[in-house]
């Protein structure tokens, strides 16, 4: 992957593969909010800014590399809350229109989408946010996909990157058929430590729940 591509956060990874070239996504709305928000803590964990303390996520000792952006606004209101709460509470907390938007706005930044805004029926305002650089999009999906078929070693960020898409029902679709021992080779390897697999265990749970619940809640009001 070039440096651009490489340097992305989860949520942003996540955001790009599931928007399509003409901006809309590839799943609904409840579904992409509570992946990105599992991916913001996922970010979190990986880079030992958070661990599981009796299934709460709390925040760890700093760190010498800080997060930016929507993960370090997750950061601070993690530290700033005065209770431990679990995944289930933060993935709730994290997710929603504001979560995607500045998600969104951080791939603008980068010039990998750009941003539409237009009026709908010259009333209802509508953004979108087709793609302006596909070339970082096709060498992470070529990243991954050399670590499904086994011709790479998964970093610990494809590594969670596939776990997340698993759990939310995406990765087949965007990857075409997954054999099982290959999710499970990728997703159970030695790329973190005990305390980070906890933790993100703990989220691939809640972020399937919350997207089974988007799923049916959709399926039934449509």
């Amino acid at each position: 992957m070039d440096d651009v591509a490489a340097s992305l956060p989860l949520p942003s990874s996540l955001m790009l593969l599931l928007t399509r070239d003409d901006g809309r996504h590839d799943v609904d709305g409840g579904t992409l909010d509570a992946a990105l928000a599992g991916c913001v803590l996922a970010e979190l964990a990986l880079h030992g800014h958070v661990v599981l303390d009796e299934e709460a996520v709390v925040a760890a000792p700093e760190v010498d590399a800080p997060p930016a952006g929507v993960v370090a606004e997750a950061l601070a209101r993690i530290e700033a809350e005065p209770r431990h709460r679990g995944p289930e509470w933060w993935v709730s907390r994290l997710s929603g229109p504001s979560l995607r938007t500045a998600v969104a706005e951080d791939l603008v930044a980068r010039g990998l989408l750009e941003r539409v805004d237009r009026k709908v029926l010259g009333l209802f305002r509508t953004t979108s946010w087709p793609e302006a650089d596909g070339a970082p999009e096709a060498r992470l999906r070529t990243r991954i996909a050399d670590v499904l078929a086994d011709r790479a070693e998964p970093t610990a960020e494809t590594a969670a990157l596939v776990g997340l898409l698993d759990v939310t029902g995406v990765l087949e679709d965007q990857f075409g058929d997954v054999r099982e021992e290959a999710l499970a080779r990728v997703t159970g390897g030695q790329w973190a430590s005990p305390a980070v697999r906890a933790v993100l265990d703990e989220i691939a749970v809640v972020v399937l729940v919350a997207t089974t619940v988007a799923i049916t809640t959709s399926t039934a009001t449509s």
